[in-house]
């Protein structure tokens, strides 16, 4: 059967020799020839082999590229762009390198000039943000912030990288015609986050709005009666679960 089919035997432990009477040439593509075996018996495609340099063999025409050798290139350059041939698609005017193997991926011929720059592909291949984006909803957004409402406010000094600031933050500052500072707080007093009402909103910090979120509760009266046994806040305050300060300051002014 390799006989037959144009592939010499070879010792145990080697693949066969492919031989030049079952190969036949099909087009020649810049240069380095393309080949496919021609036998009934055999449906072998030598497009896949590599070139000892690591070029690619073989450029194969594509929807988004659609050309094989440099002239169909050049063709379809100058239907598609104004910009010269050989400058940079983004129209800074620069002379674009050669390409030296062939990148399916890209459109790149060996030996011609690629499209971009480098990096300058991404000036006129960026999405487009703001009004021009396609999922533009108005820059009100309520995604990946904790359930806290968000507005996008470019030129805020204390806006995010992609110029969003929470709700709430601007709300207090419409009422206190100010900028908040990064270590002042606003809290919600129903606990809705998305109720942004200047009545609902409290100016705070830290500490104070950890103590809105997180009351401790303790039992004065037991707490009375433990520091007058003469116990201390840390012994009182590891009887009832909290911390010695959270006594102290329960304490102050109790009777």
């Amino acid at each position: 059967m390799a006989e037959a089919c144009g592939i010499d035997k070879a010792p145990a432990g080697h693949m066969g020799r492919i031989t030049s009477a079952a190969v036949t040439q099909v087009d020649d593509l810049g240069g380095v020839p393309f080949f496919t075996l021609s036998h009934p018996c055999v449906s072998i495609d030598l497009s896949t082999i590599h070139h000892r340099r690591g070029k690619d063999v073989s450029m194969r025409p594509s929807e988004k590229f659609p050309y094989s050798n440099a002239d169909e290139y050049r063709a379809w350059w100058a239907e598609n762009t104004d910009v010269p041939y050989g400058e940079c698609w983004c129209g800074c005017g620069e002379r674009t390198s050669l390409s030296k193997v062939r990148v399916a991926r890209n459109g790149h011929l060996a030996g011609e000039p690629v499209m971009y720059v480098r990096w300058h592909g991404a000036r006129v291949q960026r999405k487009p943000n703001g009004n021009g984006s396609p999922s533009w909803r108005g820059g009100r957004s309520c995604s990946h912030t904790g359930g806290y409402v968000r507005r996008h406010c470019p030129g805020h000094p204390f806006a995010s990288n992609n110029n969003y600031v929470f709700e709430h933050r601007l709300a207090m500052e419409d009422h206190l015609d100010r900028y908040l500072w990064p270590w002042e707080l606003v809290h919600h007093k129903n606990r809705d986050k998305t109720d942004n009402r200047i009545g609902n909103l409290e100016l705070t910090n830290s500490s104070e709005h950890a103590k809105r979120h997180n009351p401790r509760k303790i039992d004065l009266k037991m707490a009375a009666r433990l520091r007058g046994l003469g116990w201390n806040d840390v012994r009182i305050g590891k009887l009832l679960g909290v911390h010695s300060s959270t006594v102290l300051r329960g304490l102050r002014g109790y009777r």
